[in-house]
C-alpha cells in the first residue's frame, strides 16, 4: 500500500469517529496506603483492622474473623453457642450461617434466598476464632467485592452508600433528561454545530468544526455530517522526522481532506451504519464516491462507537436517573479491583456533583419555557492545575423541542494549553421520516474494502 493510501485509510477512520468529547476530568486522587505483607481487607477505601486474628487465604478465599468483618459492614451480630450459628442484621438484610456448613440464609426486604459458600466457616483451634469468607458474607449483605492481587487485598465497596443521595443531588439533571427523551414513533430533526479549538501558547494548534443535520425516529436515523479541519497539516505533523518528502500531488490530495461531507444511514435491525462520502473516491479510486460503506461500529472501532447525532437519546420508558446509571455502572465492576478504586470513584462522583448537581445545574421556568443553566466555576473543578470554565444553557420550549448552546474552556496553565468547545444543538419534532437506502445503491462491507487495501 502506498503512503497516501495508508494515510487515507487512517483518515477515513478518524473522520468517522470524530465527535464532541470533553476530556475526562477528576480531582486529585489520594493514593491509598498499601500494605506489603500478609492478606488484607479494604472497605470503602479504608483497611479493616483485625486486632487479635489476621486474615488468611484458604483455598483462594480470604477468611476473616466473622464478628470483625460483619461489624465493619455495619451489621448487628449474634453468636448462638449451642448450634454454633452466626446471625447478622442490617436495615434491610438478615443473614445466618453455621460453622462447618456451606449455606448462608439471606432475607433481604422480605425475600429469602440461600447462598452456597465454597469454603465453609471454621473455628481456628489455636485462636478460638470463627473464620468466614470475606466475599460471601459481604455479597450476602449487598456489598460488591473484588480482589487486588498486587496488594493481596479483598476490596469491598458499598455502592448503595456512595450514591445514596444521588436522586436529590441530580434531580434537575434527571428532569432535563426526561424532557430530552424521544417519544416512540415520533420523528425528530437534530441539528448540531460543534467547534473544538486547541491553543498552545496563544497559537491555534487545531480547529475542528462538525455540523450535522439528521432525522431520527426510534432507533432509525439518517443525516449528513460535514467536518472541517486542517487534516493535511495534522497528517504532515504525524510524518515529521521520518525523512519522507511530500510531492505536489501529495499536498493537493491532503488539501482535499480539509472539508469532508458524508451521508449517514443507521440500520436499526443490524446495528450497523452506512456511509457515503467523496472521501471514498480519494481512498478507493474513481467511481467509489457513489458507494455506501456498511460497517459494524463497535467491531471496527472498538469503544469509539459511531452514532448519528441523538441516537443515544433515550426513548421514554427507557429513562435512567443519574443514580440508576451510576448503580448500573457499579454492577459492571469486575473481580479485579484496585485498592485505589473507591477513592477514584468517590472523586469522580464529587466532580460529577460539581458539574451536574443542583448547585451547578439550575432550573427555571417562565411562560412555558424551561431553562437549565450550567455555570462551571474553575475554582471548584480542577485536575492537577487544569481549570474548566464556561456556561451551557438547555432550553425546553414546551412542545417537545430542546436546544443546547454554550462554550466550555479547559485550560492547563502549566503547559500553556487550552481547549475550547462551542456547542450549538437543537432537537425538534418533525413530520419527516428518516431516509432509507435508495433502491439500486451499491453497498460494500467495510471489512472487504480494508482487505483490498
Amino acid at each position: 500500500m502506498t503512503r497516501m493510501k495508508r494515510i487515507l485509510a487512517v483518515f477515513l477512520s478518524m473522520v468517522l469517529i470524530i465527535s464532541c468529547s470533553i476530556p475526562a476530568l477528576a480531582e486529585n486522587v489520594q493514593e491509598a496506603q498499601v500494605y506489603t505483607e500478609g492478606f488484607h481487607v479494604m472497605l470503602n477505601g479504608e483497611y479493616v483492622k483485625f486486632t487479635d486474628a489476621t486474615p488468611v487465604n484458604k483455598q483462594g478465599r480470604i477468611m476473616v474473623p466473622f464478628r470483625a468483618i460483619l461489624e465493619a459492614l455495619g451489621a448487628q451480630v449474634n453468636w448462638i453457642d449451642e448450634t454454633r450459628t452466626v446471625t447478622a442484621k442490617t436495615d434491610d438484610t438478615f443473614i445466618s450461617f453455621r460453622v462447618g456448613q456451606p449455606n448462608i440464609d439471606v432475607t433481604r426486604n422480605g425475600e429469602r434466598s440461600v447462598k452456597v459458600m465454597d469454603v465453609v466457616p471454621y473455628i481456628d483451634p489455636a485462636l478460638g476464632r470463627t473464620y468466614v469468607s470475606t466475599r460471601f458474607v459481604s455479597e450476602a449483605l449487598g456489598f460488591t467485592v473484588g480482589w487486588d492481587a498486587e496488594d493481596q487485598t479483598a476490596v469491598i465497596i458499598d455502592f448503595d452508600s456512595l450514591y445514596r443521595d444521588a436522586d436529590k443531588i441530580f434531580s434537575n439533571y434527571d428532569a432535563l433528561m426526561e424532557s430530552a427523551a424521544r417519544e416512540p414513533g415520533q420523528s425528530y430533526r437534530i441539528q448540531d454545530k460543534i467547534v473544538s479549538r486547541e491553543e498552545l501558547s496563544d497559537a491555534v494548534v487545531s480547529e475542528i468544526t462538525t455540523e450535522e443535520d439528521s432525522v431520527l425516529r426510534d432507533d432509525n436515523g439518517s443525516g449528513t455530517r460535514v467536518i472541517e479541519l486542517d487534516m493535511g497539516q495534522m497528517i504532515q505533523g504525524l510524518f515529521e522526522g521520518t525523512g519522507e518528502g511530500w510531492t505536489e500531488e501529495d499536498l493537493e490530495l491532503l488539501a482535499q481532506l480539509d472539508r469532508i461531507e458524508m451521508d449517514l444511514i443507521a440500520e436499526p435491525d443490524s446495528g450497523k451504519v452506512l456511509m457515503k462520502s467523496p472521501a471514498n473516491e480519494l481512498l478507493f479510486g474513481e467511481g467509489c464516491g457513489d458507494l455506501w460503506i456498511r460497517m459494524d461500529p463497535e467491531m471496527v472501532f472498538g469503544s469509539d462507537v459511531i452514532r448519528l447525532p441523538g441516537l443515544d437519546r433515550p426513548l421514554q420508558g427507557e429513562l435512567l436517573s443519574m443514580k440508576e446509571r451510576l448503580m448500573q455502572q457499579s454492577r459492571t465492576t469486575g473481580d479485579d479491583m484496585s485498592v485505589s478504586l473507591y477513592g477514584e470513584l468517590a472523586e469522580q462522583y464529587q466532580l460529577l456533583r460539581t458539574i451536574l448537581g443542583n448547585d451547578s445545574l439550575k432550573k427555571t421556568t417562565s411562560k412555558g419555557v424551561t431553562e437549565y443553566r450550567v455555570q462551571l466555576d474553575p475554582a471548584k473543578i480542577m485536575d492537577r492545575g487544569t481549570k474548566v470554565s464556561g456556561t451551557l444553557v438547555f432550553t425546553e420550549d414546551g412542545k417537545g423541542g430542546i436546544t443546547c448552546k454554550g462554550e466550555l474552556t479547559i485550560a492547563d496553565p502549566a503547559k500553556g494549553s487550552q481547549m475550547t468547545l462551542s456547542i450549538d444543538h437543537s432537537s425538534s419534532k418533525t413530520g419527516i421520516s428518516p431516509a432509507a437506502l435508495p433502491d439500486g445503491e451499491r453497498v460494500v462491507e467495510a471489512e472487504e474494502l480494508v482487505e483490498e487495501l
